[in-house]
């Protein structure tokens, strides 16, 4: 006859309500870690199984496994927006209160699939809302926001005020006057997302609204919280117009912070002097600058001016090489920013990160805006890992160079062909022994301005760090 275990060795349910609730935590987090992946998002199927798993198996765990797994929502149908409101009504009652699931989402998105998105989108503000009291995060995706009504603004109103972040990512505006309602709906903001947007009509440019001016409604002061902006469109009228526009908001004073421009090719010495207006009016206030090395010309070099930002102490340079020719480009921008070491833009560079693809190494051979990547000799056989090694050999040279005297951080990333080199023999740990060098002297010399350099494998961990 088998024998039953005593009630103290048997593990229940209620044991899990002894534990402190500062444990219970730590233990969920630490979850919700492991399932991060290289870039800091999340396996979401993996991580609602396991959240799932945790609820069931104790109530103490429930709420705060719903704060994970509801602090995202995206809404992309009519019949997803129908379900999600069943779902909060539902939990309200069973909970009691005014939000139930409600109050743990943090993020919501309107992610148009199928065109008609305007048409339910207004009834959906209004009445997810009261509902969501602590919501933080709104972002329209890929939406054509054409024909909105005045009712449509007001019902903007209906959202709470802890919004604080406004993202729009490849939305589709009818004018700048409705781009312009739309940010200035948000009194709140403390950061704001312009990915991709575009404008069916260019006639309500900054100049044109009378609003700007009109002192009786002193527009200018309503996005005086906003600490970060990023700018991110390849059209270039779009892309002064709301530069043109800031720079007029922030006349009366700004406290911004933070300003990335990046996915945007100057064509024009205009669109750069209007990046440099926007320094200015932020001068005393911008601590970090963001942009990216494909925008890195001589015209961009002769005409930016980064000297207003008195207080500019991160400048962040990024660049991504889909493939090994792509990583040329990156290596010729930054010798361009070498040969003119007077300018504004070289002398104030503190950072980069570059994301470097490893596949089709074959391609090394291709012509790059004249330039062809030097091949070995052909007495030597050489395979294409070891072609790429050389090129990579060329942006050590160029990363340690000391005209570049303030860059202090360097990450690069292999998310795809570093562990195939590492297979083939060949360690990537001995590819930039110049940063190397580099960061060894002035770790030894007590240098203020250190030299932090670190190589990212495939899972995003740190897997060299030269130093």
């Amino acid at each position: 006859m088998p024998q039953e275990s005593s009630p103290e060795s048997t593990p229940t349910a209620s044991a899990f309500y002894r534990l402190p609730p500062e444990l219970i935590i730590e233990i969920i987090d630490a979850c919700v870690e492991t399932f991060q992946t290289a870039y800091g998002k999340l396996d979401d199927y993996v991580l609602a199984q396991t959240l799932g798993a945790f609820a069931l198996t104790s109530h103490a765990f429930l709420p705060h496994c719903q704060s994970h797994l509801l602090r995202a929502i995206t809404l992309k149908t009519d019949q997803s927006f129908a379900r999600f409101i069943a779902c909060l009504e539902a939990s309200s009652k069973r909970c009691g209160d005014t939000y139930g699931i409600g109050k743990y989402v943090k993020e919501l998105a309107f992610f148009e699939q199928s065109g008609s998105l305007n048409t339910w989108l207004h009834e959906a503000i209004i009445r997810l809302g009261p509902k969501l009291p602590c919501l933080s995060t709104i972002a329209f995706t890929n939406s054509p926001m054409e024909g909105l009504g005045d009712a449509f603004y007001t019902g903007l109103t209906a959202l709470p005020p802890t919004i604080t972040h406004l993202r729009l990512y490849f939305v589709t505006f009818e004018s700048f006057e409705d781009l312009s309602r739309v940010i200035l709906s948000f009194p709140n903001l403390q950061r704001l997302t312009l990915d991709g947007y575009g404008l069916w009509s260019l006639m309500n440019t900054p100049r044109a609204l009378p609003s700007i001016h009109d002192r009786s409604r002193d527009q200018t002061r309503c996005l005086r919280s906003l600490k970060q902006l990023e700018v991110a469109t390849q059209m270039s009228s779009s892309f002064q117009h709301i530069v043109n526009w800031m720079s007029l908001m922030f006349r009366s004073g700004t406290s911004l912070e933070e300003l990335s421009v990046s996915s945007h090719r100057f064509d024009s010495r205009d669109e750069i002097l209007s990046i440099n207006q926007l320094l200015k009016q932020c001068g005393l206030s911008l601590r970090r600058l963001k942009t990216s090395i494909t925008q890195v010309d001589k015209k961009l070099l002769e005409t930016l001016d980064v000297s207003p930002a008195k207080n500019l102490n991160y400048f962040l340079l990024k660049g991504v090489a889909s493939h090994i020719w792509q990583l040329v480009d990156i290596i010729d921008a930054l010798n361009l920013l070498i040969a003119n070491p007077s300018c504004s833009m070289t002398r104030s560079i503190t950072s980069v990160e570059f994301e470097i693809h490893l596949y089709k190494l074959d391609r090394l051979r291709r012509r790059r805006g004249g330039r062809r990547i030097p091949l070995s000799p052909p007495t030597k056989v050489t395979s294409p890992s070891e072609r790429a090694l050389e090129t990579l050999s060329e942006l050590d040279t160029a990363l340690a160079n000391p005209v570049l005297d303030k860059l202090k951080n360097v990450v690069i990333r292999f998310p795809v062909g570093a562990s195939s080199m590492v297979t083939a023999g060949l360690d990537l740990s001995d590819t930039f022994p110049m940063m190397k060098a580099k960061a060894d002297a002035r770790a030894r010399a007590g240098d203020v301005n250190w030299f932090d350099v670190r190589v990212l494998n495939e899972e995003g961990s740190s897997w060299v760090r030269l130093q």
